[in-house]
């Protein structure tokens, strides 16, 4: 393996590079690579039955199943559309039920501050604090097969993510080439993520469909500019406020993740427009703000009037943005214990980075496993050096394969990494409550910064065939 930090005054590397497979090879392995996806999940969806998730939130799909209960006994638009989550005392160990009842099983009154009194019965007590989309899609669900052919709630998710799959494959093909595509397949059907989050009840396997699908439309624009549709711009609002009907902390993946795919651009060379990335991130923006200013109505409704629900926003948002209750492992209070981290937001984003942490290094983990790591390994030397070239020279060929590594731009493709690392962790710095308490379902954001490094990676390897003499 050789290294060339080159200059900023040399000559910059090839625009383009030969491709690594035959088209036909290529498109042939990007259908497996789909099939592949399409057998997990079956096997998947028959290992999980008609129970909750084995590596989904267990704790939001039982909340979003006793709410469905309650949809579907009461009508979709019952107490203002709110889902009652603690509705029926199913699962009763799993979920918001199992802190919120007194011994008497009424709702405990710190969760029903400002709250009507007919509400600290179970059956009556409305979830305020995020977004009904997947609880109401459950109860449409419910409605339709049963409480209690759960299986089946799951095909919805399941028919959406493998439809994004499909479409994001052949989306990257059109724009980066099948030999490419198959790469960047390969890169995302190894993570653990990918399969588990997708016939999840609750909102991580939608989002990451939704994401996918916004990325295609994203992709196909910036790299075939005359591709751009008029339908696009009505979709990504569209793609906006579903996915802020769905829950609240892809706000910033969803309305800046055409900033890294701009920088992206630049790097190679190109001048995408000013115009595009406002759009682009407006368009999403508003459709997310459409759809919380519903809820909040909904929550209006619910409490009797706008100041009772914006009061009810405002604890929550402070509660998410600085505050967790949870305690540091006992090593990191030992590591932590000279340095005055209060109680407050510090403590929390600290938790939060822990958490974030220990999901990317533990290697045999549900989200990223090694190939996080992986990724930001092979990325550094794109980053660093001008070209990185690795020879293999197996014993039975007398002459050598060459795989080489470099950027095929005029200019260094790290801010755009730098940007998908911001849009991945920006909830964790502006939300560290709620990511302390959740990282389990924020965590999944970093896809977003694997994605890039993937796209780097990927449009930067050219493989050279009996190119090195043994001597």
């Amino acid at each position: 393996m050789s290294c060339d930090p080159g200059s900023l005054d040399g000559p910059d590397p090839a625009t383009t590079h030969p491709p690594l497979m035959r088209v036909a090879t290529a498109r042939r392995a990007l259908i497996g690579a789909f099939l592949f996806v399409v057998v997990v999940q079956l096997i998947y969806w028959i290992w999980i039955g008609n129970g909750l998730g084995k590596f989904s939130d267990a704790h939001s799909e039982a909340d979003a199943l006793r709410s469905a209960a309650a949809y579907a006994t009461d009508g979709l638009t019952s107490h203002h559309g709110l889902p009652r989550i603690l509705y029926g005392g199913r699962f009763p160990d799993v979920g918001t039920i199992s802190d919120h009842l007194d011994e008497n099983g009424t709702v405990k009154p710190v969760f029903r501050t400002g709250f009507p009194d007919n509400q600290a019965t179970r059956d009556n007590w409305v979830y305020t604090h995020y977004p009904p989309g997947p609880n109401w899609l459950c109860g449409v669900m419910a409605r339709c097969f049963g409480v209690e052919h759960i299986r089946f709630f799951r095909l919805l998710p399941l028919a959406l993510g493998l439809l994004a799959t499909a479409v994001f494959f052949k989306a990257s093909s059109k724009v980066f080439g099948a030999d490419h595509a198959v790469l960047i397949a390969g890169a995302c059907i190894v993570l653990p993520m990918f399969h588990t989050c997708m016939p999840g009840l609750h909102y991580e396997g939608y989002s990451l469909a939704l994401l996918l699908l916004q990325f295609s439309i994203l992709i196909g624009q910036l790299w075939n500019s005359g591709r751009q549709r008029l339908w696009h711009w009505p979709v990504l609002f569209l793609f906006g406020f579903v996915q802020g009907w769905l829950s609240f902390d892809q706000f910033f993946v969803v309305t800046l993740l055409s900033l890294p795919l701009w920088l992206l651009r630049r790097a190679e060379g190109a001048t995408p427009s000013m115009r595009w990335l406002f759009l682009t991130a407006a368009l999403p923006c508003a459709g997310f703000g459409l759809a919380h200013f519903l809820h909040l109505a909904q929550v209006a409704g619910e409490l009797g009037g706008w100041h009772p629900a914006i009061e009810e926003f405002r604890r929550t948002a402070v509660e998410r943005a600085d505050r967790s209750d949870l305690a540091f492992p006992p090593f990191l209070e030992m590591l932590l214990r000279h340095v005055p981290v209060g109680s407050g937001y510090f403590r929390s984003l600290g938790l939060g980075g822990y958490f974030y942490l220990r999901e990317v290094l533990i290697l045999r983990g549900g989200y990223f496993g090694p190939f996080m790591l992986m990724a930001v390994a092979m990325a550094l030397p794109i980053l660093w050096f001008r070209r990185t070239r690795m020879t293999m020279i197996p014993w039975s060929n007398p002459r050598g394969m060459s795989w080489t590594l470099s950027w095929p731009g005029p200019k260094r493709p790290w801010p755009a990494l730098a940007a998908a690392l911001f849009v991945s962790l920006i909830w964790w710095l502006v939300m560290a409550g709620h990511v302390a308490g959740n990282s389990h379902l924020t965590v999944r954001h970093l896809f977003v910064f694997y994605l890039f490094l993937v796209l780097a990676v990927v449009k930067s390897i050219s493989v050279t065939k009996g190119a090195v003499p043994l001597g």
